[in-house]
């Protein structure tokens, strides 16, 4: 939210987030790293409609869980995007029992990739519970 918003468009903007957030459980079997030409890096997820664009906290997230330094992470994607693509896809796949991930989107952007036991608070929920009717 920006600085000096008033009460209704902070309301307004929680409420659009509510509708246009989704969360999903998914096995990384099912996830592909693609960065295109234009140096953006997206994550595909088998059965969905479209690539998510990853965001900076949801890069981070990834990069620590395949145990890859952000610094070389980023690096990657700037200077070689296929060896990027291809070593967070080796790694994606390279347990065939690995736990599922929760995948947090909004407005077809990646904003979280997280364990399936990160407890998750809602804005809307968080915003009904302290602002009067």
């Amino acid at each position: 939210m920006k600085q000096g918003s008033n009460l209704d468009t902070v309301v307004e903007e929680v409420l659009r987030q509510a509708h246009s957030k989704r969360d999903l459980v998914v096995s990384p079997l099912r996830m592909v790293h693609n960065t295109g030409a234009d140096g953006i890096s997206n994550l595909v997820i088998y059965g969905e409609a479209r690539p998510y664009d990853i965001g900076n906290v949801a890069r981070r997230q990834l990069a620590k869980h395949l145990d890859i330094p952000l610094a070389y992470f980023d690096r990657m994607q700037r200077e070689q995007p296929t060896l990027l693509d291809h070593n967070v896809n080796t790694w994606l796949h390279a347990d065939p029992q690995a736990d599922s991930r929760l995948v947090r989107t909004m407005d077809r952007h990646l904003r979280a990739f997280l364990s399936t036991s990160y407890r998750r608070i809602e804005n809307v929920d968080l915003m009904m519970a302290i602002l009067p009717e």
